[in-house]
């Protein structure tokens, strides 16, 4: 994000065919977080929530969003509902990690 006469710009700083303009969720860190800590494994809302330090009603929400945007799908495994990154997630998601190693 840059900042322009004082204004923050959504535009992006750099180009990468991963990010684009239905992105602005992950403008937000916890969303990026949420995306990015699925890399390692599947992993349930209540997990996830206590990893990125939010609550699960607001992971389970975001992982919703992340489901109807075919970035994560989701498996009921006894009472939980296990989620994990689909194909178009994770080449999000290490578009976001390599954006935020760069930008580190």
């Amino acid at each position: 994000m840059d900042c322009i006469e004082g204004r923050y710009s959504t535009e992006p700083s750099h180009t990468s065919p991963e990010l684009g303009e239905d992105d602005q969720i992950f403008l937000n860190e916890k969303s990026t977080k949420l995306l990015t800590e699925l890399t390692g494994n599947p992993s349930y809302g209540f997990k996830l929530a206590r990893e990125i330090g939010t609550t699960s009603s607001h992971a389970t929400g975001k992982l919703n969003e992340f489901e109807e945007q075919g970035l994560v799908m989701s498996e009921k495994q006894g009472r939980r509902k296990v989620y994990s990154l689909t194909e178009k997630g994770r080449a999000k998601a290490e578009a976001l990690v390599d954006f935020l190693e760069a930008e580190g």
